[in-house]
């Protein structure tokens, strides 16, 4: 999310990339052409905007429209890093990327919000949950991982191998009725790096193009064999909405609306949960927390 106020950047706002036992389980797609700068290469959200005023077949704007991504040439301003947390257990991340989707100068200002909230519970989880909004509805919204190897799609949960036999695992908790899918990587013009070995991609759309969705999913590592974890949804049942992942014993909770003022949460976890982590919270401030066992579970109000 770094300032982009200059020509020749990359759509990549709120970008992630996962390293492990000297592979990537997941980067960037790296190359030289407009394609390759667009987002749906940059592990981010693909979000379908307004037609820009420069609009012709074959010109980049028309490209990078028709992918959904950021505008690498003027967009209405500068991302902005929200929050952060860091400790030898997790890192905690919280993006504003909504006005590297819009551009004042091409017209094209249908995006009302876009943020990602993620957790990196080390160090073999992700957990990411991403909101995006627009002003119109029946406009694609995309969740792209670009991968070395193609997914297996069982359910939710998609598994990809490595060529050393690592495993990644990635199950989509949200939206509910997702469409996922693992595709080859797409060619549109212009060169792939060299040695690049990002070849295929992970696509999680929210049907029917919905004015606003909310993704959530738990990416997991693993060694040759290694089983993934089990992640369930958590949703909030009382006071300001949170949603959120339970895996490896761990519960991750993140505000549903950034602008909405917190009054309560109230929320249940497995009885086997250790550590629970609340995001989105103000800092240095009090909160009164009560726990509570019902039927196998814990009731958790702030």
């Amino acid at each position: 999310l770094g300032w982009i106020q200059i020509d020749h950047q990359t759509a990549d706002g709120n970008q992630f990339e996962f390293y492990r036992r000297g592979e990537w389980l997941t980067k960037e797609r790296t190359g030289y052409d407009l394609n390759y700068g667009a987002s749906s290469d940059h592990n981010t959200l693909a979000l379908e905007n307004g037609p820009p005023e420069h609009n012709e077949p074959g010109d980049y704007r028309n490209l990078l429209w028709r992918l959904g991504s950021q505008w690498i040439y003027a967009p209405s301003g500068d991302p902005q890093i929200l929050a952060r947390s860091l400790s030898e257990s997790f890192v905690y991340v919280l993006g504003d990327a909504t006005a590297l989707y819009n551009s004042t100068y091409e017209g094209s200002l249908d995006m009302q919000h876009a943020s990602r909230s993620l957790v990196w519970l080390k160090s073999d989880h992700i957990v990411v949950y991403d909101r995006a909004a627009s002003r119109t509805a029946g406009r694609f919204k995309r969740f792209w991982l670009n991968l070395p190897a193609p997914a297996a799609i069982a359910g939710n949960r998609a598994t990809m191998t490595t060529a050393a036999g690592q495993r990644l695992y990635v199950s989509t908790l949200l939206p509910a009725d997702a469409s996922i899918r693992s595709e080859p990587a797409e060619i549109l013009g212009g060169d792939v790096a060299a040695h690049e070995p990002m070849n295929f991609k992970l696509r999680v759309e929210a049907p029917g193009g919905p004015r606003t969705t909310r993704f959530l999913h738990v990416l997991q590592g693993a060694d040759p064999g290694g089983a993934a974890h089990p992640a369930t949804l958590v949703q909030s049942t009382a006071g300001t909405a949170f949603e959120g992942a339970v895996v490896n014993n761990t519960a991750t909770l993140f505000p549903v609306d950034l602008g909405a003022p917190f009054t309560s949460v109230t929320y249940s976890v497995p009885g086997g949960v250790t550590v629970q982590r609340i995001t989105g919270l103000v800092p240095n401030t009090g909160y009164r927390v009560v726990t509570e066992t019902v039927a196998g579970t814990t009731q958790v109000t702030i």
